[in-house]
């Protein structure tokens, strides 16, 4: 990223937000973050905003001194009640603070978003593509405030001299995930119990962090990839990945 002279992230340190810093700074790209934890081990070595999206504490133009590309992942994944405060108030504070920043100068805003935006299925099971192009139906809280909370990012696009790119990933996999699915899934193939879901040749839809974090990083830095939606998965079929597993764990 060597037109970038800082690189701001929100969310640095959830599960996506803290492997994004670590490349960052591995890669030498010089980093500021906003965080609500003071002195987290994940935001050593870069420049430390102490702020809230939620409540707006600590939000101001001052975030954005030398920022040429700002990484939005912070997202409320657990408590309900508070994710319109953080994804679209939040962003709408985020915004109003980048608007008032010292230097208009181009800023590229990569929204970390989710493929939830295009909502389930008409019909559990049913057989569907999903690409880009297809329509915006999210079903759930989560699902539906991310989803406002791009096309308030989307709005602001052009606007003193903001450029943006959004990135769509499934469900995202790694070692220090919170997400418990795919160690139940680990576990229940260990012990004999799995059975397929769905039609034998269903695709399960997964897609490794570190994989999230290569596409952030090219939506920030690959000239085409400005003002537009990038769904990001590492489809396979579950008899591939459950065959994977059980050959890993010994039970193949």
């Amino acid at each position: 990223m060597s037109t970038v002279s800082v690189a701001l992230v929100t969310g640095a340190s959830g599960f996506i937000g803290r492997s994004l810093v670590a490349r960052l700074q591995g890669q030498g790209t010089p980093v500021a973050v906003l965080t609500r934890q003071v002195n987290h081990v994940h935001t050593r070595g870069a420049r430390v905003h102490v702020g809230d999206l939620a409540t707006g504490r600590g939000i101001s133009s001052s975030l954005f001194e030398d920022v040429g590309c700002v990484f939005h992942c912070a997202g409320e994944v657990v408590d309900p009640r508070r994710m319109r405060a953080v994804h679209v108030d939040g962003t709408a504070r985020l915004l109003d603070a980048a608007s008032g920043r010292t230097s208009l100068a181009p800023m590229h805003w990569v929204q970390l978003s989710s493929v939830g935006a295009y909502g389930p299925p008409p019909v559990p099971s049913a057989r569907r593509v999903v690409d880009e192009e297809s329509p915006e139906a999210p079903r759930g809280v989560y699902e539906e405030t991310k989803t406002a909370s791009d096309r308030l990012v989307r709005q602001a696009s052009g606007h003193h001299g903001l450029s943006i790119s959004l990135l769509r990933p499934t469900a995202v996999i790694g070692a220090t995930m919170p997400n418990a699915s795919v160690r139940a899934l680990v576990a229940m193939v260990r012990r004999g119990w799995f059975m397929y879901p769905g039609p034998v040749d269903a695709v399960a839809n997964y897609v490794h962090v570190d994989d999230v974090v290569s596409g952030l990083l090219a939506c920030a830095n690959h000239p085409r990839a400005a003002g537009q939606d990038f769904i990001l998965s590492s489809d396979c079929l579950w008899t591939a990945l459950v065959s994977h597993v059980a050959a890993w764990v010994g039970s193949a």
